[in-house]
């Protein structure tokens, strides 16, 4: 054992005096490994932050949340029936589930001038079987039993209280009283969020099989025929709601899937993207690979300067492997160094990347933070250490001793294969970069086909305000305020998506020939003036036609409508002016509704230009939903103080002290955020890449100069020129960096591509773009080799001459 560990410290000694002496490779490695590290372990905290979400909850692994796709509209829905818990039930009588419904109410808590708004999760007794709270007062089992108490969130107890703990505290509304029984807190990694927990009421939970208002979950055994539920509960929905197959089919998504794979509209919270996460592990991944370049080819490269060394320790009886674990020491010191210097940058920037990928990235050094740090580290300096440490121990004592070191073709190729490696990934980072931000850029700056600039949203307002036909003195009172262009109610929010659909009866259209069920939305008077919408036939919703809105008769309903250029064209009118007149019927129940068609406008987006774009209808004063949204346009010099005017007027119209506004710019930016937060880890981490290959570059270049300076001496002599020395000594990188690109192009191509046709509105790819990504880093390249080059070729021929 003594022996060992004499041996052991032999090497390390070795090792500490071998790196010292090559002050300037070990800063390069160092520099590189510890930029490299601190990146990718950023990175992969943040993979495995969002890779934990819903984790917590009791069988999150037996729990799926019910959705559906709609056919008509091109989209997914986490939302179905409180009903089909029981037409799963039918099928596999083990399954057990629970509802959920996204509700609110306004509260008032004692003293308070006015109520406030509470959204609030009405919950089924069962909840706690299916997701984890963190209950910081009070007693949620008490809520879940006694539908007059109440659980709110630590926030909205501050907010109503003043206080955390609010337990005890009354709220009251227009009909009941709620004693706050507990204040809760929903775990950071989960996709729930809750303002507030109520029980259920049995009325909500008794609802037909064709509301979908709930987010479902269920308990599913593992070895259920998952695929014989979805085609038996699918069927059974198509027979009993909708009366054909096609129009939905029933889907199930894995609780601890939604956080990543879910962007679905009427999602809890802002989920996450999978698209995101795998771009940063592979972008950590690809630092990681970097920087091991690096590593190996300045090892390699310096590996003539310990072939002596190696030599005179074999001479002394030093076995291969003795020297193999030598410079694998070293080579774990190196990286071990570089992982602490990590750890200090992580340190230093977590903060600001906890803020760009908007999670709390906590550092903990004693649990997966510094097992993850210390890992890498490892991991690194193995695998970038056992090529260099196979190839210097296999150096031929009798040869290098005799001067005669011959590195061979292997360590040549490798060197050359890794910088074709680095520069192929810094073509198709800079050509990713590239495209995303053209693609981001067009996002932004598309036109949905309605107006941004100025337009106020107004949510979440009671329907009677807005829809009731003997109630429209708010539309008509905020019209009339200074400042205000236009104003018109709608049930539809243009940032996320269609809630409705209906199915047309066209006279003359046979059962056959018959539509499928389009996109539909209430709407108000000035609707196309107050969006922007394109007006390309016909006329906007009229105040002054009083017969514009919906009317219920004895034995239907009328009301105008307006319709998209893709709806009436599909309906067969490729003449616009033609439709106008036509007199369609919507509706399947006993009251349908007879719609006089007045206009037709450009077809426009609703929702991310990742969402269906196409069929839409929309009714003057229809509305089933039970809250609506107002859209203001303001005049652009007084939007601000007009804006604080209808705030305040609203206050005290809704008797509400909380009105939410938000301009529908924001909020159309607001839909790209993953997006934009994509496009920024790139740019960072791309750059940090090529910053990392630049280094590698930089040490490479500085060692083959030195190795070349006595050519360069005789050029010089011979009478060749500064430039003409510095374009020899950078020809052989410029060479490979061609290769890189030849290999690049093809590859980034299809990979864009592919992202690219996930969008309706989407970014070209041109050669130009490709060109210039190769053009530039052909420029890093030589621009990186040139510097180094002219400071060798700057020297006296006299004085390097001399040395050899």
């Amino acid at each position: 054992m003594g022996d060992q560990f004499a041996m052991f410290a032999s090497y390390l000694k070795t090792g500490l005096r071998a790196l010292l002496q090559q002050k300037v490779h070990l800063a390069l490695n160092l520099i590189g490994l510890s930029v490299g590290l601190a990146a990718a372990v950023l990175i992969l905290l943040y993979v495995q932050f969002e890779r934990g979400y819903d984790q917590m909850h009791p069988e999150a692994e037996q729990t799926y949340r019910v959705e559906q796709f709609f056919t008509p509209l091109d989209q997914r829905f986490p939302i179905s029936s409180p009903a089909i818990i029981a037409e799963f039930q039918t099928f596999d009588s083990r399954i057990e589930g629970t509802r959920l419904f996204d509700s609110s109410l306004d509260v008032r808590p004692q003293d308070a001038r006015l109520p406030m708004q509470l959204d609030y999760l009405a919950v089924e007794d069962n909840f706690s079987e299916y997701f984890l709270v963190d209950v910081l007062a009070g007693d949620l089992d008490t809520v879940l039993r006694d539908p007059s108490n109440i659980a709110l969130s630590e926030d909205q107890s501050q907010r109503l209280f003043g206080r955390t703990n609010s337990v005890g505290e009354t709220l009251t509304t227009d009909s009941a009283t709620y004693t706050v029984a507990a204040v809760f807190e929903v775990p950071e990694q989960s996709h729930l969020h809750a303002d507030a927990l109520m029980l259920v009421s049995e009325a909500d939970l008794d609802q037909p099989l064709l509301s979908n208002n709930a987010l479902v979950y269920l308990h599913i055994p593992d070895d259920a025929n998952f695929e014989g539920l979805l085609e038996g509960v699918s069927q059974a929905l198509a027979d009993k709601v909708y009366h054909e197959r096609g129009v939905a089919e029933v889907m199930l998504r894995k609780l601890t899937d939604i956080h990543l794979r879910s962007q679905l509209s009427y999602e809890l919270k802002t989920n996450g993207s999978r698209a995101t996460l795998l771009t940063a592990a592979v972008l950590a991944g690809l630092l990681l690979l970097v920087a091991s370049i690096n590593f190996i080819n300045m090892s390699i490269a310096r590996s003539g300067s310990r072939a002596k060394e190696v030599g005179v320790r074999k001479t002394l009886g030093a076995t291969r492997w003795q020297l193999f674990s030598q410079f694998m020491l070293e080579s774990l010191m190196v990286a071990l160094i570089a992982g602490f210097i990590a750890a200090i940058l992580v340190e230093l920037s977590v903060g600001a990347f906890s803020n760009l990928v908007n999670r709390p990235i906590v550092l903990e050094y004693f649990g997966s933070y510094g097992a993850l740090l210390l890992l890498c580290s490892t991991v690194i300096g193995l695998l970038a250490g056992i090529y260099p440490a196979l190839f210097i121990s296999a150096f031929n004592a009798k040869r290098v001793l005799s001067g005669d070191l011959q590195r061979g073709n292997t360590a040549v190729w490798v060197r050359k294969g890794l910088l074709v490696v680095q520069g192929a990934i810094t073509v198709a980072l800079l050509i990713g970069s590239a495209i995303l931000q053209q693609q981001l850029d067009i996002l932004l700056n598309q036109d949905p086909g309605y107006q941004t600039e100025s337009r106020l949203i107004v949510r979440d307002i009671d329907n009677s305000y807005l829809f009731w036909s003997d109630n429209q003195s708010l539309v008509t009172d905020i019209s009339a305020m200074n400042g205000v262009r236009a104003v018109s109610p709608t049930d539809v929010e243009l940032t996320q998506t269609y809630a409705q659909v209906s199915t047309l009866r066209i006279p003359g259209q046979t059962q056959a020939d018959r539509l499928p069920p389009v996109a539909t939305f209430g709407a108000g008077y000035d609707f196309v003036e107050t969006t922007g919408i394109r007006l390309l036939a016909g006329r906007d919703f009229d105040a002054e036609r009083q017969a514009d809105w919906f009317t219920l008769g004895d034995t239907h309903a009328t009301a105008s409508a307006i319709v998209t250029a893709s709806l009436a064209r599909q309906a067969g009118y490729s003449d616009l002016d033609s439709v106008l007149g036509e007199r369609w019927m919507i509706g399947e129940d006993n009251v349908p509704t007879e719609l006089h068609i007045v206009g037709v406008v450009d077809d426009f987006q609703v929702g991310a230009a990742t969402q269906y774009v196409g069929l839409a209808l929309m009714v003057a004063g229809r509305s089933s939903m039970p809250e609506a949204d107002l859209i203001i346009h303001l005049e652009p010099a007084t939007a601000l103080s007009t804006r604080s005017e209808i705030e305040a007027m609203l206050q005290q119209r809704l008797n509400r002290m909380d009105i939410h506004t938000s301009w529908l710019g924001a909020d159309f930016s607001a839909m790209y955020q993953n997006q934009e937060r994509q496009r920024t880890i790139i740019i960072l981490f791309a750059g940090l890449a090529i910053l990392l290959t630049c280094i590698g570059l930089f040490g490479l270049a500085a060692f083959s100069a030195e190795q070349r300076s006595k050519e360069v001496a005789m050029r010089k002599v011979l009478g060749a020129s500064r430039m003409q020395i510095v374009n020899t000594l950078a020809r052989e990188y410029m060479v490979l960096m061609a290769i890189s690109v030849l290999i690049a192009v093809p590859g980034t191509y299809f990979v864009v591509e592919w992202w690219l046709s996930g969008f309706n509105v989407r970014a070209s790819q041109n050669a130009g773009l490709y060109l210039i990504a190769a053009a530039l880093t052909v420029a890093i390249c030589w621009l990186t080799v040139a510097g180094i080059s002219m400071r060798v070729a700057s020297r006296k021929p006299g004085l390097v001459l001399r040395q050899f």
